[in-house]
């Protein structure tokens, strides 16, 4: 179904202010996980549900689409892509020692490091070696947070106590060492991230579905490509990561040279905002060389607590400026629930969105009905005649910041209906 999906995204966006998706690559001041991650507002916080949306208010809105004759299109499916990885070590084995797997010329290393009390372990930029070889060792020239700051730059990658440097691109591919001086703390821990701007070798991977509700199956795929063919013999592992820390394994097959998940989740929710992630980690060995990609997909996840049932019906009074959609929910656990749709005009055999409608309100269980308003004075200013149709009805729950349902139908709606 043709959707206005950009203004869906910007919707979806505002009603979900509180979740931001952004990847902070040297989180290793993580209690529950020293790696990279989605950013998680709150995650240490404990009042529970505070952040969700009870408002009982009604809201009913109706915006009209200008320019009629722009193209909608579905909103493109999410693939992620990833020529990076990350390892934790302790400071004792970054004083030994430690192999860096690159596949290309150019690879960017950062490194992170935490106390064993979570506080950010200050490194300095002349306290890291790099050999190739077996040859000698030699420091390189590095960008760190206190450096960066002291320039009047303020990098959020360069989080407090974190080192980067970008490999020469004469240095040789394949297995590199890493290794730390004495002055580092031998009992803090650290991450190593390695990103290969410059490789062919990619990681692609998404989830079937942007939304999974409990019960139901998380259905998710990944490959390895190198220059765009597919690569044979890799091996996967996967990792279901909630919003507060939780991890679970999931399991893993091959399918057509791909890796897969097909799995029924049924976790309990968070309590606190955020999204669920897939964390794939995988190994392979292409041309002599041995890969590696990590990678996080994201996807929102939570209970089916109503869902779009029976028919709908329009209710238009002559007098009144406005034509009601009734659309009949079933509820199953209390909530503020939206429904949201486009209305759009007939012209020869296609249809093009006109007008939007939201309608956003509190529901107990039980059946409820959830009426859009169509504003008949903004189809007229814009000089809409003819039949119309509702589409692309969606249900959304508010509180749990969660799309639930999508009806693929089309509402008919008549000029003599509506006019």
């Amino acid at each position: 179904m043709k959707i206005l999906w950009l203004l869906n995204a910007v919707l979806v966006s505002f009603s979900m202010s509180s979740t931001v998706l952004a990847k902070t690559p040297f989180d290793a001041t993580s209690k529950n996980n020293a790696e990279p991650e989605l950013l998680r507002p709150f995650l240490h916080e404990r009042v529970a549900n505070s952040w969700q949306n009870t408002t009982k208010q009604r809201i009913a809105v109706s915006l009209p689409i200008h320019d009629y004759m722009q193209v909608f299109e579905d909103a493109p499916k999410a693939e992620f892509e990833s020529r990076e990885y990350w390892f934790k070590v302790s400071g004792y084995e970054l004083q030994k020692g430690v192999t860096l797997k690159t596949t290309a010329p150019g690879a960017v290393i950062r490194v992170s490091g935490a106390d064993g009390m979570g506080k950010a372990q200050v490194l300095s930029p002349d306290s890291l070696f790099v050999s190739e070889n077996s040859k000698t060792e030699k420091t390189v020239r590095m960008a760190s947070a206190k450096v960066q700051q002291s320039q009047g730059v303020d990098d959020p990658i360069l989080s407090e106590g974190t080192l980067a440097f970008k490999l020469d691109k004469s240095s040789a591919i394949g297995s590199l060492k890493l290794r730390g001086d004495v002055s580092m703390n031998a009992r803090a821990d650290y991450l190593v991230h390695v990103f290969e701007p410059e490789s062919q070798i990619v990681y692609k991977a998404g989830v079937q579905s942007p939304t999974i509700l409990s019960g139901s199956s998380l259905s998710a795929s990944g490959v390895l490509q190198n220059a765009n063919a597919m690569v044979a013999g890799s091996h996967a592992t996967a990792t279901l990561i909630a919003p507060d820390g939780r991890r679970m394994a999931l399991n893993t097959f091959h399918s057509k040279g791909a890796n897969k998940i097909e799995e029924s989740i049924a976790y309990p929710v968070a309590q606190v905002p955020g999204l669920w992630e897939i964390e794939w980690r995988v190994l392979a060995h292409v041309d002599g060389l041995e890969v590696e990609r990590h990678m996080r997909t994201a996807f929102a996840y939570g209970i089916n607590s109503a869902q779009m049932n029976g028919q709908m019906r329009v209710q238009n009074k002559s007098r009144d400026a406005i034509v009601r959609i009734q659309v009949p929910v079933q509820v199953s656990q209390a909530g503020r629930f939206e429904v949201r749709a486009t209305a759009a005009q007939k012209i020869g055999d296609d249809y093009y969105p006109v007008q939007f409608l939201s309608t956003a309100q509190w529901l107990k269980p039980g059946k409820q009905v959830i009426s859009l308003e169509l504003n008949k004075n903004l189809l007229r200013a814009h000089g809409v005649t003819g039949a119309i149709a509702i589409q692309g009805i969606q249900l959304m729950d508010q509180t749990q910041m969660l799309s639930l349902q999508e009806r693929s139908e089309v509402l008919p709606i008549t000029q003599r209906a509506w006019n």
